[in-house]
């Protein structure tokens, strides 16, 4: 091969090698799956300031009953400080997104409704755990409040033995019972409240409709969408159906508050039963 077609050759390689990287970077770019959490510690610091500045302002949503079917409507609720004053004259951005996924993240502008209420229209478009995110300014104060809102989901509507529906229920806010699967029924409670995480927290748990004897009965703790790490705990005997035991939330990277809460009762001799408890950490 003579000199100049040794070039040739070389200068046709190297074209054909940035070729492929730009191609690469270009496909790279058009796919790509969202990610729930992008930089944890960057998420971590944000959601820490929003904490301070929530606490700081003491400003908070106030929301009605969650809907009891899917689809749109108009959602109103009300802005209040630490003295339980309205928020008036704030600008507000309402974003509506589901718990599991990155996915369908949606934001609207609210309209002031008078005294501290204001309105937005929003898309529920499907059962289960929504996360709406309300963006508070005015003047030079900004804030940003989460709350997770239920919408027809069978744990806000689940039906009893006798058949009746029970009410929606979070342990965030006290103790509440759910019908086990396969006959009996439990009461759960978390403590102190309200409830925080990377605390230790108090458990306890009252079965009915179980053996006493040999009956053991664990929590296991988890987020929906995200990988938290193992967290079930064994619960003691503590007489009469009862058990107790501690258990201790992480903090999510991502700032979301909502968590579940499997109860897992054993008895001899008889498949495990369990139930499904929402709750919602302060923090």
């Amino acid at each position: 091969m003579t000199h100049q077609a040794t070039k040739l050759a070389f200068a046709a390689a190297v074209v054909a090698g940035i070729g492929a990287v730009v191609g690469t970077v270009w496909i790279g770019s058009n796919v790509k799956e969202e990610t729930i959490v992008a930089d944890p510690y960057e998420e971590g610091l944000r959601y820490d300031a929003e904490r301070h500045a929530r606490a700081a302002l003491g400003w908070d949503v106030a929301l009605p009953a969650p809907p009891a079917s899917p689809g749109e409507l108009t959602l109103p609720f009300a802005v209040a400080d630490g003295q339980g004053r309205p928020v008036t004259g704030a600008v507000i951005a309402v974003s509506v997104a589901r718990l599991d996924t990155s996915r369908g993240v949606a934001t609207v502008a609210a309209r002031p409704d008078g005294a501290g209420r204001y309105a937005a229209e929003v898309d529920l478009p499907a059962a289960g755990p929504w996360l709406l995110r309300f963006d508070v300014r005015r003047g030079d104060d900004r804030v940003r409040i989460e709350k997770v809102v239920h919408v027809g989901t069978p744990a806000a509507g689940r039906r009893s033995a006798a058949g009746d529906v029970a009410a929606p229920c979070d342990l965030g806010q006290g103790p509440c019972t759910r019908p086990l699967d396969g006959g009996g029924e439990v009461t759960l409670e978390l403590g102190p409240r309200p409830l925080r995480t990377m605390r230790t927290l108090a458990v306890a748990a009252e079965v009915r409709g179980a053996p006493l004897a040999g009956t053991t009965v664990a929590v296991s703790f988890a987020m929906k969408g995200m990988q938290m790490g193992e967290n079930t705990s064994a619960l003691a005997a503590a007489g009469e159906g009862r058990h107790a035991g501690k258990a201790v939330l992480v903090r999510c990277p991502s700032g979301r508050k909502d968590w579940t809460a499997d109860v897992t009762v054993a008895s001899p001799g008889a498949a495990p039963r369990s139930a499904r408890f929402e709750l919602t950490v302060a923090e």
